[in-house]
């Protein structure tokens, strides 16, 4: 085969796997967005976004999410090192108690189940206390229940297997992606008004909370505590101010000491 063909293939492959990136991106920010919508008790229906403003959401997630796979690929890295890169397989087998080794080495993910439960079931009763926490114990839950159901031979057969290791990334990803987006939504319907607000149909100065920028227009939260979509063509102005030096300095706040130093 040619340099030229080898060099075809791979660029085509390469725009395959870039196209999906992107389609798959855009799809969890659509989860992301209907969660945070969610949290503030509202859906797609009463704010209307566009496709640009979905990807420019996936700026408030994709960073976290890329420092979370490099966090994650050193400790599986320094893990790997630490055990001489052997398998987990190969670690118990080689063991002289592999059944006792395999429990122990069991017990930090049966221990992230059990808080997964606590935390679903005291969001059940306490309801949005506890939303931040839902990111963690729902994709855990949706995994054990898909590998629990799978763990039947007729049910694992009755799919084809592209489908069952599918299943088993989208679910816990889709929950994880829209409990995080609402989970934000919660996070900033605490928030105090920092903007002023002045409409076109009126001088009235209203003191609110900036939670979206879009397209077409502009999500709020009032000083009541309801969220509230206006479009550009009703907005005359937004005033919003600047951290000072002494605001961003936290021994300042906390302690009140070093309080003169600036840039």
């Amino acid at each position: 085969m040619k340099s030229s063909e080898i060099s075809k293939i791979a660029l085509n492959d390469l725009g395959g796997t870039v196209a999906s990136l992107t389609a798959g991106i855009f799809c969890l920010s659509v989860l992301f967005d209907y969660g945070y919508l969610q949290a503030l008790g509202l859906n797609f229906a009463d704010v209307p976004t566009t496709m640009a403003d979905h990807v420019r959401d996936a700026l408030l997630w994709v960073p976290l999410a890329l420092t979370a796979f490099i966090t994650y690929i050193y400790m599986e890295l320094f893990t790997r090192r630490i055990e001489g890169g052997l398998t987990e397989e190969e670690i118990v087998r080689t063991s002289k108690n592999p059944e006792r080794v395999a429990r122990f080495r069991r017990l930090p993910y049966k221990f992230f189940v059990i808080i997964a439960i606590a935390i679903i079931f005291a969001h059940s009763l306490f309801g949005d206390a506890f939303a931040k926490g839902m990111w963690f114990a729902a994709p855990i839950m949706t995994f054990e229940i898909i590998r629990w159901a799978f763990s039947h031979t007729a049910v694992a057969d009755s799919f084809h297997p592209e489908f069952r290791r599918a299943l088993v990334v989208v679910l816990p990803i889709s929950f994880f992606m829209y409990f995080f987006g609402y989970g934000k939504g919660i996070e900033q319907l605490a928030q105090k008004p920092n903007v002023q607000l002045i409409l076109t149909d009126s001088s009235q100065v209203i003191p609110v909370t900036i939670l979206r920028q879009l397209d077409k227009g502009i999500l709020v939260k009032e000083a009541a505590g309801s969220a509230k979509f206006h479009p550009w063509e009703q907005v005359r102005m937004t005033s919003q101010a600047i951290d000072s030096t002494v605001e961003r300095n936290r021994i300042c706040r906390w302690f009140n000491v070093a309080c003169s130093f600036k840039p």
